[in-house]
């Protein structure tokens, strides 16, 4: 917890924006001492939105001050103005209305919630009404206040609740003012003076009393004991089991059709794993093995809890990673027995260097009874990784959002060859956009310029691989093959990607427009890149974390403390696929890729949906050259910058608007991008 005074509150959060009146809300309950708020209605509900922020906030001793208005029918208001006495109508209707409460068992979670809270006294509520009976209280306002005395105060149109705050609900607009900054101390003096004075039932003209005692007293049965309780209620709601869409479900029927063989090409957000996972309980439940495999160390963790909050009592053996179990005797080969008596088959999850090796190989029994099914597919078409394709796995399941292998059409045909093609239907990203299991996003495409140096050592690479094609007469079919032409490519195209320029790009955007609370991570493109953007921001005031596969400690720790805390994560090329954190709310990019399964799966790990999370940006370095006099020497490298920023475009919520300014950088340049965009499509037209 830090005080109010270092984080950086907007004056204005309005549903829909980038700064909307949730995100206020989380950044000042995790780091205040006291909420007192005023509200016209207040709903259970909103707990829902904020059940570990309002969690920690009580556990570090914070305490909720609610005042409202209790529901009332116009009759309710008329007996008020008769002089029938308002606390016992009002206590009244409040009983029925926590009764009814209490017997929708939906609402077991959310009532127990809030009932701990007032039985622990964290929450105090305090009823509000309009003495003349003529109208209700509808005042909406309130402030923080953290262990040092700052004050944050707001107002606006939100009520308390999930409606005002989750932005699926309504439209809100909230006015924030912070006690230490000078043109709004007066202001944040005079709301936290009011609802001070309401809570003490000084404003004329409104009656206002305790929550009542019956009320406690009922809601004392759903409490529990104490604070940590609550941990069991929110890791319970965790646990819920997920249930197919129709995409899924509709997947998992061809696959069956096509002989329990195919590749689910389905986008980042379509739910790739649960689908997989509904496949392995149908083959499980006919005591069959079943064998996962995954590129990383994190994605074999992010299997294994998967399997384990979606199947009940299964036994499962992790390979890899630091998990060497498998290699006692027999335990490796005992997996794959198909067993009896109704007992579930055993499953597998392997990394895949692991399953390379000769010893996890040799241990592979029952193949036409296994289940395989592969993470992150493409993989598996690498040289190193494509024996594991010659074992007769009876039963193939591949997953992954672009399977097709970049520029190794051999590598692409072995495996869908394989897995026996694509399973329809196939969902791409504009897909998932559209269906909402992404959130929409804005991109900003930033102009990066090659130094004079960078230039001419493009301009020489580029000179050596027209004289090198040239004398041997290669075609595009034998570059890849050739290894001294794949070498000079590969060493040309990491002028662009190292482009120095990207790092001041990077920093001057995140002193720009990074706020505390947000998630931003920054793809680089190698770690003397990663460690200059590091050391830049620091002198700023930013303390990034870090993440590349090859560090030392916890690489879990620190996703696990972004994923937390927020901040500013810089990791080289290893998120590219499959490490999930929904939070990611930025993105830049100073990594460029010609590989469209890699700029994909970037731009797919910062869509994700999360609780609180409405939209995402990413902003894209675009490299070009500064000097156009050679302008024919960086056509490549003009082509594949332009195609991947009108495919981000395209996509994107402002896209007129950065396909604009991408054409900008452009016509700046020389180039002409009618023509290109003419070429892009083409291309896009012959895949």
């Amino acid at each position: 917890m830090t005080d109010l005074t270092k984080l950086n509150f907007q004056p204005e959060y309005v549903t829909g924006s980038f700064h909307n009146p949730q995100h206020m809300m989380r950044l000042a309950l995790q780091n205040s001492i006291l909420y007192r708020r005023a509200s016209g209605y207040f709903s259970s509900s909103v707990f829902n939105l904020f059940k570990e922020e309002t969690l920690n906030f009580a556990k570090f001793g914070g305490k909720i001050h609610l005042m409202c208005s209790p529901v009332m029918s116009p009759d309710d208001l008329e007996q008020i103005s008769l002089g029938y006495e308002a606390k016992s109508l009002i206590t009244k209707n409040l009983m029925e209305n926590v009764s009814d409460l209490a017997d929708d068992l939906s609402k077991r979670q959310e009532l127990s919630f809030l009932a701990t809270l007032i039985h622990t006294s964290v929450l105090d509520i305090k009823l509000i009404f309009f003495e003349a009976g003529k109208g209700i209280f509808h005042d909406k306002s309130g402030y923080f206040k953290d262990c040092k005395g700052n004050l944050l105060s707001f107002m606006g149109s939100a009520n308390e609740s999930s409606n005002a705050f989750s932005g699926e609900g309504n439209f809100e607009r909230i006015s924030v003012f912070s006690s230490w900054r000078d043109t709004d101390a007066r202001r944040c003096k005079s709301t936290e003076t009011y609802v001070d004075n309401l809570w003490e039932g000084n404003i004329r003209g409104l009656g206002v009393f305790d929550f009542p005692d019956v009320a406690k007293e009922f809601l004392v049965q759903f409490s529990k004991q104490n604070l940590n309780g609550l941990d069991q209620v929110i890791g319970t709601a965790k646990k819920k089991r997920k249930e197919l869409m129709l995409h899924q479900s509709l997947a998992l029927e061809n696959w069956r059709s096509s002989g329990k063989r195919g590749i689910l090409k389905h986008a980042t957000g379509s739910g790739k794993t649960i689908t997989a996972v509904g496949a392995i309980k149908e083959h499980i439940n006919q005591g069959m093995p079943v064998l996962v495999l995954v590129p990383s160390k994190l994605l074999l963790e992010q299997w294994y809890e998967a399997i384990n909050q979606e199947i009940e009592e299964v036994l499962i053996l992790r390979c890899g990673g630091g998990h060497v179990n498998w290699k006692k005797t027999q335990n490796l080969r005992q997996m794959f027995y198909t067993v009896t008596d109704g007992d579930l088959g055993g499953i597998v999850i392997a990394i895949n260097d692991t399953a390379s090796s000769s010893n996890f190989l040799n241990s592979l029994v029952n193949l036409k009874n296994t289940l395989l099914v592969v993470d992150e597919a493409h993989a598996l078409g690498s040289s190193k990784n494509s024996h594991l394709m010659l074992k007769d796995f009876g039963f193939r399941l591949g997953l992954s959002a672009t399977p097709e292998r970049y520029r190794d059409e051999e590598g692409t045909e072995k495996l869908f060859n394989f897995f026996n093609g694509v399973i329809q239907p196939e969902v791409t990203l504009l897909d998932a956009l559209k269906s909402g299991r992404l959130v929409p996003y804005d991109y900003y495409p930033i102009l990066t310029e090659l130094t004079a140096e960078e230039e001419a050592d493009w301009v020489k690479i580029t000179n050596k691989i027209i004289n090198y094609i040239r004398a041997r007469d290669i075609n595009t079919q034998k570059i890849k093959s050739d290894k001294v032409l794949s070498s000079m490519l590969i060493n040309r195209s990491r002028i662009a990607k190292k482009a120095r320029s990207k790092v001041d790009a990077v920093v001057n955007t995140l002193s720009h427009f990074f706020l505390d609370g947000q998630h931003w991570l920054v793809y680089c493109e190698d770690s003397s890149q990663l460690y200059e953007i590091n050391d830049k921001l620091i002198s700023l005031g930013i303390n990034p974390l870090i993440y590349v596969s090859e560090m030392s400690g916890s690489p879990k720790d620190e996703l696990e403390a972004f994923s937390s805390q927020g901040g500013v994560l810089l990791s080289i090329r290893c998120l590219d696929e499959g490490v999930d954190i929904p939070k990611i709310s930025h993105a830049i990019i100073a990594a460029s890729s010609q590989n469209p399964r890699q700029f994909i799966q970037r731009r797919g790990r910062v869509l994700r949906k999360a609780e609180g999370k409405l939209s995402a940006v990413i902003y894209d370095c675009i490299v070009v050259p500064c000097d156009t006099s050679n302008e024919s020497k960086f056509d490549g490298l003009i082509l594949s910058e332009a195609t991947r920023s009108i495919q981000f475009a395209r996509t994107a919520r402002n896209a007129a608007a950065s396909e604009s300014t991408l054409r900008k950088i452009l016509i700046n340049i020389g180039s002409d991008p009618d023509e290109l965009i003419l070429e892009i499509d083409g291309d896009s037209e012959n895949d």
